[in-house]
């Protein structure tokens, strides 16, 4: 609540563009410590996340999403397995 929800949702582009570049980064081979850099940025990512979750007071929605999202991409794996 300090900053503000606009200032946050600005703040979210930045990190998650900071963290695109980081990845456009390692993905091209152009820097050594990208890879540090791009954990920098996941984690800002994640502050800004869990800020605008807490202000609109969605955390039980995005615990569920975020769940429901870590099965079935786990369930994926699994059938992708099965096919090799």
């Amino acid at each position: 609540e300090h900053y503000g929800i606009q200032a946050q949702l600005f703040k979210i582009i930045e990190e998650l563009n900071e963290a695109q570049a980081e990845v456009i980064k390692i993905l091209s081979g152009k820097e050594d410590r990208s890879l540090f850099h791009l954990i920098e940025e996941l984690a800002d990512v994640a502050l800004m996340t869990d800020q605008i979750v807490e202000h609109y007071g969605m955390k039980a929605a995005f615990a569920g999403d975020y769940i429901y999202k870590l099965q079935r991409t786990l369930i994926r794996i699994k059938k992708e397995k099965k096919k090799d």
